[in-house]
């Protein structure tokens, strides 16, 4: 449904109310990495937008393969794999 409301004819308005629905998205990520900043359990480096940014296009791929009829993205384990890396590319890592 993500890509039919994009793709819909800009005069029904659907374009920018999903637009406006994802910023949101992004900003309450971003809002849950800097938690995660602040306590310690993300690194001080890691830029709160990015990886908010890479969880929306971990979503919009997984939409993607939906609609292409790919669940094998799914069972094959490269959705989860990704999204693990990206949970690899934040967390504090140990020092020593």
């Amino acid at each position: 449904p993500l890509f039919e409301f994009m793709l819909a004819p800009p005069e029904t308005g659907l374009r920018d109310r999903v637009r406006s629905r994802n910023l949101a998205i992004v900003d309450e990520v971003a809002a849950i990495v800097e938690e995660g900043k602040a306590q310690g359990t993300i690194g001080p480096e890691v830029d709160p937008r990015r990886i908010a940014w890479r969880v929306m296009g971990f979503y919009w791929f997984e939409d993607v393969a939906s609609l292409m009829d790919l669940p094998e993205v799914v069972t094959e384990g490269l959705s989860e794999e990704m999204f693990d890396r990206i949970l690899a590319d934040i967390v504090t890592k140990p020092r020593g």
